[in-house]
């Protein structure tokens, strides 16, 4: 927006990506700054408590709410700066529902003090600053299914989903820090674009994971459990000042539709993965990584780039195996077929183990006839 002289005065504005320009004083007061705005004066409104009230009702509309709990209506509709709070005077009978039907900001929000059963219904964006904290009383699970945005700056940051399934994609998109303090559900996305995301030894269950972009984003998984249940860049890692702390943790791909992906990012060190149905297909891609143990209960391929570094690989199901690789044990099952890169070298450590039977020969091969693959062994006897 260009003006050459004088003042722009405007007030209560949400506003993103405005360059103003020209020589004229712009000024924004009680405006909510969002983001990549340049030429502006931004006064950001003040922050404050509110609190819902008079049951049912739209987000937006300020009667239903108020500075104090059960208090008078008619303040402002909450800003990115306002903490929200749903209790026990917010509600006048059971199964009242709010809805989200514009775009929705609050700092933190909390509905530890509701009673009763409630709904947060909707399909628009909810984007929160702070902390969440939701309670066994709130109706969520298909109820609510806009996409949720956690977009804090700061450290410090919790999220309690009280066993809720979140039913939109989940985005964390802000260089604050969030803590897990129970398992996480939700049926579609993980898309952590920046900041950190700890899940504090919790269960982690979501349809996708993924994490690209330039931002610097981190994430900790300690001894959870994260369940994928997509098929497709079911796990998709990219760009890059992506950080893994994987602990103790395992990634289970639960998928039965389809081959199930995980993409990995480079110098990734996770530690357990499994590909558990028997009838679904898995395929590891992506960078040079290193992986703990990794088990296909179904077919199985490995297509990272060379010089990926495994510790024990399980093959209950048919195998490939592309480029150059380590790996500590390398286990082949009876009455399988495994193709091999030619030209390529898998370095095995420890152990190679492929016992078959009369019955079930296990069939080791090039996937290009003629042309040899190598398995290589520093030491001691490879007896198959």
């Amino acid at each position: 927006i260009s003006m050459v002289s004088g003042t722009v005065a405007v007030s209560y504005l949400s506003m993103k990506d405005m360059n103003a320009t020209g020589g004229a004083v712009f000024t924004a007061s009680n405006t909510t700054d969002l983001g990549n705005n340049t030429g502006w004066s931004i006064g950001l409104p003040a922050s404050q408590s509110l609190y819902w009230r008079g049951g049912t009702g739209n987000w937006n509309d300020p009667n239903h709410w108020s500075t104090s709990s059960g208090g008078p209506a008619g303040t402002c509709v909450p800003t990115p700066y306002d903490n929200v709070y749903f209790d026990a005077s917010s509600f006048t009978a059971n199964g009242q529902s709010v809805t989200i039907n514009v775009t929705a900001y609050c700092n933190s929000m909390s509905w530890a003090g509701t009673t009763n059963t409630h709904a947060l219904i909707g399909t628009s964006e909810l984007h929160i600053y702070g902390s969440l904290t939701l309670a066994a009383s709130v109706a969520l699970t298909g109820n609510y299914t806009g996409q949720v945005y956690f977009e804090s700056a700061n450290s410090g940051n919790t999220i309690f989903s009280a066993g809720k399934t979140f039913s939109g994609d989940i985005y964390f998109n802000g260089p604050g820090d969030w803590t897990l303090q129970d398992a996480f559900n939700t049926a579609v996305v993980i898309r952590l674009f920046n900041g950190t995301l700890m899940t504090n030894n919790k269960n982690l269950t979501c349809g996708s994971f993924e994490s690209s972009g330039s931002n610097i984003r981190q994430l900790v998984l300690g001894s959870s459990t994260v369940t994928v249940s997509s098929y497709y860049s079911a796990w998709n890692i990219g760009g890059s000042n992506f950080a893994l702390d994987a602990g103790t943790s395992t990634i289970k791909f639960t998928n039965t539709y389809s081959s199930t992906s995980m993409i990995a990012g480079t110098s990734d060190a996770y530690y357990d993965v499994i590909f558990q149905d028997a009838n679904t297909g898995g395929y590891i891609g992506g960078g040079t990584s290193f992986y703990h143990n990794v088990t296909f209960n179904g077919a199985g391929s490995i297509s990272t780039a060379s010089g990926t570094t495994f510790g024990k690989v399980e093959f209950k199901g048919d195998g490939t195996i592309n480029y150059s690789n380590y790996f500590d044990s390398l286990i082949f099952s009876a009455g399988k077929t495994y193709t091999l890169d030619y030209n390529a070298v898998q370095t095995v450590n420890s152990d190679i183990r492929a016992q078959g039977t009369c019955g079930q020969f296990i069939t080791l091969q090039s996937n290009s006839p003629g042309n040899k693959a190598f398995i290589s062994k520093a030491t001691g006897a490879v007896t198959l």
